[in-house]
């Protein structure tokens, strides 16, 4: 693989790969079947959240349902947005509120992460790992992890020195994407550190020095290796895309509450409140950084943000529509559902796609709950929301014309009925 400069800025999947442009149909369809059968969106959602015995689209169990519960708890919230949205606006300005529920898959079926833990003179802790900064707050995580792991012998934040990501000394840890890290960062933490622990513990039950453990000639220095494999998760079949790949996932509510210039088309958030289920909380400070931050992005995603012109205007946050500090609301609130998770390391499950995967829909389905009329195309910026304005008060839609996609849907699934496909795995010759 070569790497090469150009003068164009760096692009990749960051964070949520797949999801955002999902929900944005999703979401958005759900607002609109409610409307057509009258419906309050935040009941016709609850009515059809996934409940024990519902299963996900590859056919397998969902590993929890808390969005009945959670939905339940976050009401009091919504119906105290409905009451803002309902009461006037100050002149020329009209009030929307806005819903999306959604989440992330964490890991895949495949996924292997390796950690490892060196016992120091003077009960000290070196903490090797690969957990690759993208924002994600490895350095936090990787030592409340260790620290968390090592507590029965004692282990505070100031023991630990952390050693990341330099692969010529430190095991290979995975990418840092999928929510994954977190989730099997924390697993393998745990292996490594009970293998140190049970090499310092004695007969009695108390724990060697690092003075005894070489003393006695016992190694301080193991690997903690995680691989899902061992959970017996299932690849989704090629043919109908029916299985069950992924440890865990994570839920979010989100509410969006802005006000519309229809003369202007500027678009105002006055509020978002959300509702989380990652699982047990171990640093709240340090979760709170990946939500606030990956709404804020889907705020931007959502009204302000595009990539159109990387020569003139897409060379700077700002040029790109990054959202400034005053457009950010001081009403941003976060609520934690904690459901513990069964395999996850201490209860938790990864976080960090959560908040990017749905969220910008709310402030989209806000924004045409507040003028009446739905734009189909982000960010909904203010010459989309004037032109939507504009087609509404002359009794039109906005909607785009249909985009060809080939053959019909009920074409192609005859034709893969009549000619299902058929998988070859070569396998090399080992002889």
């Amino acid at each position: 693989m070569r790497v090469l400069l150009s003068n164009n800025s760096y692009l990749t999947a960051y964070r949520g790969a797949g999801s955002p442009e999902m929900f944005t149909s999703s979401e958005s369809m759900i607002d609109m079947c409610a409307e057509a059968v009258g419906m309050d969106p935040y009941e016709f959602r609850f009515k059809n959240v996934a409940r024990p015995g519902d299963l996900t689209p590859n056919g397998a169990p969902f590993k929890l349902y808390p969005l009945e519960d959670m939905m339940n708890k976050f009401r009091p919230v919504y119906q105290k947005d409905l009451a803002w949205r309902n009461e006037p606006a100050e002149e020329g300005w009209k009030r929307g509120i806005g819903l999306s529920l959604g989440g992330y898959h964490v890991s895949w079926k495949t996924d292997n992460c390796e950690v490892e833990v060196e016992l120091k003179a003077g009960n000290k802790i070196d903490f090797y790992d690969t957990w690759e900064m993208q924002g994600q707050g490895g350095d936090i995580g990787a030592l409340e992890q260790i620290v968390e792991a090592l507590l029965p012998i004692g282990i505070t934040p100031d023991d630990v020195r952390l050693i990341m990501n330099d692969s010529k000394i430190c095991p290979d840890s995975g990418l840092a994407g999928a929510s994954r890290m977190h989730f099997m960062h924390g697993r393998a933490t745990i292996a490594a550190a009970n293998l140190l622990m049970d090499a310092m513990r004695k007969e009695d039950g108390t724990f060697r020095t690092y003075e005894e453990m070489v003393a006695e000639g016992i190694p301080t220095r193991y690997k903690g290796v995680d691989n899902t494999t061992k959970y017996g998760f299932t690849d989704l079949d090629d043919d109908r895309g029916q299985g069950d790949p992924m440890p865990d996932q994570n839920f979010i509510i989100n509410i969006a509450c802005v006000e519309v210039n229809e003369a202007t088309g500027k678009v105002r958030v006055v509020s978002s409140h959300n509702m989380i289920d990652v699982g047990v909380v171990g640093n709240y400070l340090a979760l709170g950084g990946q939500a606030y931050g990956g709404i804020f992005h889907s705020m931007g995603y959502a009204l302000s943000e595009h990539y159109s012109d990387f020569d003139k205007k897409c060379m700077t946050p700002l040029g790109c529509g990054f959202p400034k500090c005053n457009e950010v609301p001081d009403d941003f609130t976060l609520d934690f559902h904690q459901t513990p998770r069964e395999i996850g390391p201490f209860g938790s499950g990864g976080a960090s796609e959560c908040f990017q995967s749905c969220c910008h829909v709310s402030f989209i389905n806000a924004v045409a709950n507040a003028i009446g009329q739905r734009i189909y195309e982000m960010p909904c910026t203010p010459d989309k929301v004037k032109a939507a304005v504009a087609a509404r008060d002359a009794g039109k839609d906005t909607k785009p014309a249909p985009f060809y996609l080939g053959e019909s849907f009920e074409d192609a699934m005859e034709y893969i009925k009549e000619h299902p496909m058929t998988v070859v795995r070569e396998v090399a010759n080992e002889s």
